[in-house]
């Protein structure tokens, strides 16, 4: 039976690659890692032009805390990055 599973994601930003380790736990604590795989990222931003503001480009979902003041949803599938326009556009 499985008590608890984890997902860690590291990401280097050196390299622009993503590290994702899976791995559950047993009865006792015996954990077991069942699969680790290292893709490459390249977030790409999608954002309004000649917006009020500047919009923060330069952030990335994985080691940024605050990507952008406009919170800007995160489309993992897709690599996108995608900003809302600070003048109320669509």
């Amino acid at each position: 039976m499985i008590d608890n599973g984890t997902l860690k994601l590291n990401y280097d930003s050196i390299n622009n690659t993503l590290s994702i380790v899976i791995s559950q736990c047993y009865k006792k604590a015996v954990c077991f890692k069942f699969k680790e795989e290292e893709v490459t990222v390249n977030w790409q931003h999608v954002y309004p032009l000649k917006d009020v503001l500047e919009h923060n480009t330069d952030t990335n979902p994985v080691d940024d805390e605050v990507l952008c003041h406009c919170d800007p949803k995160v489309d993992v599938e897709n690599e996108l990055i995608i900003h809302n326009a600070y003048d109320g556009r669509e």
